[in-house]
């Protein structure tokens, strides 16, 4: 329903849209009404009417316009221009990093005024840096190496064409206690002789961990019934022990596959690579920002280098045959993989075709058979002369 006055019919003001309304009210005051009437008439305060008839009267049809809200000077809390710069100009050149790591940096590097954690994020995500994540991150049970140098964690990641012809297989070495990155090498292959002279290459630089955790396959060893290939052989030669880890999850080795998605996007994804060699020098820079200034969040935004320090274990230049406590119980694998040992045949494996190994039977009657220190078979006893059942 309408009010009339004189030849006009005015529609209520909830019924038309804001620019009708407005231009309502100049109408009904234009045609002689006071401004208090055509509020009343229209059902807005005489404040509001006030106010359109003001800016209608200064500016013109213009005036009647929604203004913008925002703030016509910054928010004194507001992040400054050049802040923004410096927040997305360390996400573009690490892609990898988030507001923490971002934050973390720009404190240890003087900024003044830094924003909050959630602000950088809101500035990545305002910027188009980053994305609300599609799905939740799936939480596993942490571990960690009480110290360094207990457990290394060893991997190739995918391996990618060169332009200038081949591959390239980026081999990593993590220390699982610090997350320092040990070893990173541009392989062209993934040979037992590539891998194990870029590992006398880490020893000699940092010394040996106890134990190395690494996949299951070509170099590193073959399923539970076959462990040990001539890589696995020359690690317990030289003092470290190898084991694998699970079958189909990477979790167990869940920091080495951490480091290769951040390797990706900070460096490898980001472009097309021609040769080994200039993989390598790209992977060399991107180490030392990685073990020495990126912040990790598994470290309390600490780096892996200020959890790291070199193994006291050396490197042995010169590797000496094994020194068994009970010379009548060594033999030497034969060329089938199999000892004699009490008229019976023992399997060791091919990897250790020719090297001296000590066997032990036990008080239950099992049978263990060691390499250096480490028992590297385990035979149910007692004792057969069939094979099959060893």
């Amino acid at each position: 329903m309408g009010y009339t006055r004189g030849w006009r019919c005015v529609v209520p003001w909830e019924e038309r849209s804001v620019s009708e309304q407005r231009s309502e009210l100049v109408g009904l005051i234009e045609s002689g009404m006071s401004v208090s009437e055509a509020a009343r008439v229209l059902g807005v305060s005489r404040k509001t009417a006030s106010k359109w008839w003001g800016r209608y009267r200064s500016d013109g049809a213009v005036g009647l316009v929604d203004r913008s809200r925002a703030r016509r000077s910054p928010h004194p809390l507001m992040t400054g221009v050049e802040m923004v710069r410096v927040v997305c100009g360390l996400r573009d050149r690490y892609p990898s990093w988030g507001g923490r790591k971002i934050r973390k940096i720009l404190l240890k590097e003087g900024h003044p005024q830094v924003p909050a954690t959630s602000t950088i994020t809101d500035i990545l995500r305002r910027e188009g840096r980053i994305e609300p994540s599609v799905r939740s991150q799936r939480e596993y049970i942490r571990f960690q190496a009480p110290h360094p140098n207990e457990l290394w964690q060893m991997d190739f990641k995918g391996d990618f064409a060169l332009t200038g012809g081949g591959r390239c297989y980026p081999l990593t070495v993590i220390d699982d206690h610090s997350r320092f990155l040990v070893g990173l090498t541009a392989c062209g292959n993934q040979r037992r002789e590539t891998v194990q002279s870029a590992l006398t290459g880490v020893f000699r630089t940092v010394g040996l961990p106890v134990t190395i955790i690494c996949d299951h396959g070509p170099p590193w060893g073959h399923d539970s019934t076959q462990p040990y290939t001539r890589l696995g052989k020359w690690l317990l030669s030289v003092g470290v022990d190898i084991i694998h880890g699970r079958p189909f999850h990477p979790q167990t080795r869940g920091k080495g596959e951490r480091v290769h998605r951040t390797m990706g996007e900070d460096i490898l994804d980001r472009q097309a690579w021609d040769t080994l060699d200039t993989v390598q020098a790209a992977l060399e820079d991107w180490v030392g920002i990685y073990n020495h200034y990126r912040p990790h969040q598994a470290l309390d935004l600490d780096t892996p280098a200020d959890h790291y320090q070199p193994s006291p274990r050396a490197f042995p230049e010169v590797i000496a045959l094994p020194d068994y406590p009970r010379p009548r119980d060594v033999r030497i694998v034969q060329a089938n993989g199999y000892i004699s040992w009490a008229g019976s045949r023992l399997k060791v494996g091919k990897a250790f075709i020719g090297d001296p190994v000590q066997v032990t039977l036990h008080e239950d009657e099992t049978i263990t058979i060691t390499y250096y220190q480490t028992i590297i078979k385990t035979h149910p006893g007692p004792v057969t002369h069939d094979p099959a059942h060893l």
